[in-house]
């Protein structure tokens, strides 16, 4: 049986001290280069003295939508994240290393809290068992160096995944060491931690059903004792409705509205390759993605594209299994793995979106496996151990030494890319990734900081995709032109009003091509792109527009040219009333025709 029967004392202080420096020291050496003077995308928006995020007082953050005054509401309330933004902001200023610093130490505390608390429920389930302190350093130092916590360790806005786990470990450490002899004490502390954590990051609200689960499966006793000890935690719904009412007064004053929760990564990525309507196989599917990365983190990305095809029922037979074995371990008495996933899948609930709006299933993303793993990591503790029975602490060192080792090389690797965005957008491309939302940001990326050059590379690369994407087609148009290749821009924009799949897309290209040919003087290009648009209109009034812009544009100094090109404006309004740029058009031959008078 491995219920939690009792507590303990410590015997040997010794081997608990030198576990906290292993853990401290492996911690700090492998994101020690996460600590770059630079700050990248929602980071540079919260932090630094150019931030438009800052508060004016404390008490101004429960009051306010977390990204109030950018791009209005996003339906997220965390008032004590932005009172440790503004901490932070105060303290460090411009001094951007300062704010990864605190990242890191932060990191260090959550991974040392969890050896504590790993090694706190090994001692429990079996007190006789003297090397609960290796098996818990070996599952903490897993936690500490992996991959997949890059994102969440470099970025200093996702810091908040760190929150809401710090409380989950300690809160429930806490509450499982009162819950027999001081229940009081306990369910009060742990309601404390619980109303701070959801004032951090939404994802805490689960942490009632972690709870429940824990003494469910983990503690002694029949059923009925183990369901009046969970009983207060419905004492939690009063600070929850509290939570909820706050937060409704505050969104809806926001904008008038609430909206759905959103982030400026996200938007970046959202194609149909990033996201997709809510499909029950696909969203469960995801879970199984996420195991997947904790498992084997590798290559990093920072978003991953939806399960599909093999990979899809892959991740779902994966699940199966674990579930299979999780109830046959339960069914021996053995109910850590059953309790782990639990935790796993109510931690990554919300992530998934699977209860949002819109029946959006959103990709993965490394930051939200940061919360789940730390259950995944409780069923590696007691798997050690486990492990060990069969081959001895020795051998299980020799296994994991080289294990630890490439996780933490990785973790180094990937901290060098989250010391630019250009970095982090290049090694997404040497991955594979061809979104076309993705490219558009890769080549602007590259763009405003003057790498002409390597912009060109790309679109060379990938010229075959001009059709597919006008925003990729034009964005390289414009390197093309600004590096003098103008035939190259001709080609990448021809090639999108041909053969793009969007007739309003083709037509945009061709409008792009009569600017580049107008700067060129090449005035029977323009008429025959004009005449191309022509022909593709099927609207009466779009047809008179363009046939207006085209004498416009040829004929800007000939008044009789004008004369006919304002008729064109004004059937054209007659035909569709709502055409404001026919109107703008006629204002500015009206202008025209009087100067020349």
């Amino acid at each position: 049986m491995n219920q939690i029967v009792t507590t303990t004392n410590d015997p040997d202080h010794s081997k608990t001290w030198t576990s906290l420096v292993i853990l401290t020291l492996f911690t700090l050496l492998t994101f020690v280069n996460s600590w770059p003077d630079a700050l990248v995308f929602d980071d540079r928006i919260f932090f630094g003295p150019e931030s438009d995020q800052r508060l004016e007082n404390f008490a101004e953050a429960f009051s306010r939508d977390l990204w109030s005054g950018k791009n209005g509401p996003s339906g997220l309330y965390r008032p004590l994240l932005l009172i440790d933004f503004e901490l932070q902001n105060r303290l460090f200023g411009a001094w951007q290393e300062g704010y990864h610093l605190v990242n890191i130490l932060f990191h260090l505390v959550t991974s040392l809290t969890l050896f504590g608390f790993l090694r706190y429920l090994l001692r429990a389930t079996q007190p006789d068992n003297k090397s609960h302190d290796l098996y818990a350093l070996l599952a903490a130092l897993v936690f500490a160096v992996h991959p997949v916590h890059a994102e969440v360790v470099n970025s200093v806005f996702n810091k908040s995944s760190m929150y809401i786990s710090l409380a989950a470990i300690a809160g429930l450490w806490w509450l499982l060491a009162n819950l027999e002899q001081r229940p009081a004490r306990a369910w009060i502390g742990f309601g404390l931690v619980y109303c701070a954590a959801i004032l951090c990051k939404e994802s805490a609200l689960v942490l009632p059903g972690i709870a429940v689960a824990m003494i469910v499966l983990l503690t002694e006793g029949g059923l009925k004792l183990r369901i009046r000890r969970f009983l207060p935690v419905f004492w939690l719904l009063v600070p929850l409705a509290v939570y909820f009412w706050i937060r409704g007064m505050v969104l809806a004053s926001a904008d008038g509205q609430t909206v759905i929760a959103s982030d400026e990564l996200l938007s970046m990525f959202s194609s149909a390759e990033s996201f997709s309507y809510r499909s029950p196989l696909t969203g469960f599917a995801l879970f199984g993605q996420g195991l997947k990365l904790l498992a084997w983190p590798y290559p990093l990305r920072m978003y991953y594209g939806l399960p599909a095809g093999t990979a899809l029922v892959a991740y779902i037979g994966i699940q199966a299994l674990l579930v299979g074995w999780a109830t046959y371990l339960l069914a021996k008495g053995r109910p850590m793995l059953a309790f782990a996933l639990v935790f796993y899948y109510l931690a990554f609930l919300p992530s998934t979106r699977l209860t949002g709006f819109s029946g959006a299933t959103f990709p993965l993303a490394e930051r939200y496996l940061y919360f789940p793993s730390v259950g995944m990591t409780l069923a590696l503790a007691f798997g050690l151990r486990a492990l060990a029975t069969r081959l001895g602490r020795k051998y299980l060192a020799m296994i994991m030494l080289p294990v630890l080792l490439t996780l933490a090389a990785i973790s180094w690797d990937r901290n060098a890319d989250w010391m630019s965005e250009a970095q982090l957008f290049e090694t997404e491309y040497q991955s594979g990734s061809r979104d076309m939302t993705f490219m558009r940001n890769l080549i602007a990326t590259h763009y405003n900081n003057d790498r002409f050059q390597r912009v060109k590379e790309i679109c060379d690369e990938n010229s075959s995709e001009f059709t597919q994407s006008l925003g990729f087609a034009d964005a390289c148009a414009n390197t093309y032109v600004r590096t003098g290749h103008i035939d190259e821009a001709v080609a990448a924009l021809l090639t999108h009003a041909r053969e793009g799949d969007k007739g309003k897309d083709r037509i945009a290209a061709r409008l792009k091509l009569v600017s580049i040919y107008l700067a060129l003087k090449q005035f029977k290009e323009v008429a025959s792109q004009y005449m191309a648009i022509i022909d593709q209109v099927e609207e009466p009034a779009g047809k008179a527009l363009y046939k207006g812009e085209l004498l416009l544009s040829i004929y800007p100094e000939s008044r009789e040219q004008l004369e006919n090109a304002r008729r064109l404006f004004q059937q054209a309004i007659e035909l569709d009333p709502n055409l404001r740029v026919a109107r703008k058009r006629i204002k500015q031959i009206d202008k025209k025709l009087a100067g020349t008078d």
